[in-house]
């Protein structure tokens, strides 16, 4: 069972700022109070922002996040919609595949667990300003060891398989071995009677068909956020019990994974080593023992 309690809200992006005019300028200060960005009365600050690396010519605007520039030739488009779409939609932007690579900013590489830790921490946010309700839980139904619910979802065992020494190891992909990310996300499998070709995150994904294995549109399924709360927390145990471990400093973490990048397409900006070290209680919620 997860508990989850308020937390402070640290940034927005203000709608002033979503307007052709200020899209074209590449400025925006709106003024709060008597100040620009409300400076004066400490709510923020007008700020330039450059991302590291730039090339002239890339075109996939989640590389260096946000720094490219997203207006070019207005490529830009600024509109009302659901908070459902909006979740639905930032885990499809951020699932799909890197050129030449088969990496994309939330999985197959060692910021997997964290950038679903803060996605659902956001559209929980959300759930809590539309519903009023600050305080609610999940139930995360366990599997019994002996007798599991469906023969080809996870089991007990598979959890304890992804009890790795190592968070990541290289090539810090899917292919990488030893690795509790890798265990945890499903791609190394256990080798038994079952055949799987899937394991743990995946396999439930694949078992449950339907929306939920497609990428495109498995957040639309309530099913996804039960789903990685319980991967949520096999992730907190494990850096719980782990606590000198760091996250993977390398040149070998694929760009939109690397410790120092800014997670797709979150705001405030957070790079995606900034949540290790942070207990879950820091972040406004806890998970029951057991």
């Amino acid at each position: 069972m997860t508990t989850f309690v308020p937390v402070v809200q640290e940034a927005q992006f203000p709608r002033p700022c979503t307007t052709k005019e200020a899209l074209n300028n590449k400025t925006c200060c709106p003024i709060w109070g008597d100040s620009p960005c409300g400076t004066k009365s400490g709510r923020g600050i007008c700020a330039s922002y450059m991302g590291e690396g730039l090339h002239p010519n890339i075109i996939d605007y989640r590389v260096n996040w946000p720094g490219n520039d997203t207006t070019l030739l207005d490529n830009y488009e600024c509109q009302n919609t659901s908070v459902c779409n909006l979740y639905a939609w930032m885990h499809n932007y951020a699932a799909k595949s890197y050129a030449n690579s088969s990496i994309n900013a939330a999985h197959r590489g060692p910021a997997f667990g964290f950038w679903h830790r803060i996605f659902l921490l956001f559209i929980e946010r959300e759930i809590r300003d539309v519903t009023g309700n600050q305080n609610f839980f999940y139930t995360i139904l366990g599997l019994d060891p002996y007798k599991p619910l469906y023969p080809a979802l996870p089991t007990v065992e598979d959890v304890l398989h992804t009890r790795a020494k190592d968070y990541d190891t290289l090539p810090y992909d899917h292919t990488a071995i030893r690795s509790f990310r890798n265990k945890l996300e499903g791609f190394d499998i256990p080798r038994d009677s079952r055949n799987l070709n899937s394991s743990m995150h995946n396999l439930v994904h694949d078992y449950m068909s339907g929306t939920l294995s497609d990428v495109t549109t498995a957040a639309n399924d309530p099913i996804f956020m039960l789903h990685h709360s319980f991967i949520d927390k096999i992730l907190e145990d494990w850096l719980t019990e782990n606590v000198k471990a760091k996250y993977p400093i390398s040149d070998d973490v694929h760009i939109s994974q690397n410790a120092r990048s800014y997670m797709v397409p979150f705001f405030p900006l957070r790079r995606n080593s900034y949540y290790w070290g942070l207990a879950v209680r820091d972040l406004g919620y806890t998970y029951n023992e057991g």
